[in-house]
């Protein structure tokens, strides 16, 4: 019977340590997927540690930038903001 994994020389393909994986069948192949997805887990994670990093240099450079004004005027707008939101507060009757 012919090898179904060799080249058309006849002279088997040799596929590294995949070779060893192919010969234990489905359970080679359910490692290789394991293995690729924790690959692409991985990747995912450091890309986006990456991505957190750069948001993070941008955001201290634009903070470094404004004027510390601005940044005063901004809180105290937003302080403004929830105080109008907040219910006001009747004051109570002094009991006697």
């Amino acid at each position: 019977m012919k090898d179904t994994l060799s080249t058309s020389v006849g002279k088997p393909a040799d596929f590294g340590v995949f070779n060893q994986l192919a010969d234990y069948g489905a359970l080679g192949l359910a490692v290789l997927g394991l293995g690729f997805v924790a690959w692409f887990l991985f990747k995912r994670n450091l890309d986006e540690q990456d991505r957190m990093k750069r948001k993070m240099e941008e955001l201290e450079r634009q903070s470094y930038t404004q004027p510390v004004d601005a940044n005063r005027a901004a809180a105290i707008q937003e302080q403004a903001v929830v105080a109008k939101m907040a219910p006001a507060k009747k004051p109570r009757a002094k009991k006697q």
